[in-house]
């Protein structure tokens, strides 16, 4: 089976499209140039935004929340948190 490029979705999350940022204290040092330090808009903490991978997933999910994994994986296990 071929997979078509329109075909891949981030998983949704009660309506919510989610994308995990790695946190700074998890990645001290980023794995490309492309990686910004910037802060988890749900908790505040240090984490990297992989712009190139973002604007991809932008273009499928113009609605995605981009979040630092820890607060992804509470908001994808139902619990929004804080």
């Amino acid at each position: 089976m071929r997979i078509e490029r329109t075909d891949i979705r981030p998983p949704k999350t009660e309506g919510i499209s989610v994308a995990m940022m790695p946190l700074r204290s998890n990645v001290p040092d980023p794995g490309s140039r492309d990686w910004q330090l910037t802060a988890c808009p749900h908790c505040g903490r240090e984490c990297w935004y992989q712009t190139e991978n973002a604007e991809t997933l932008k273009a499928f999910q113009p609605d995605i929340k981009f979040l630092c994994t820890e607060c992804a994986l509470t908001v994808a296990a139902g619990g929004v948190g804080k």
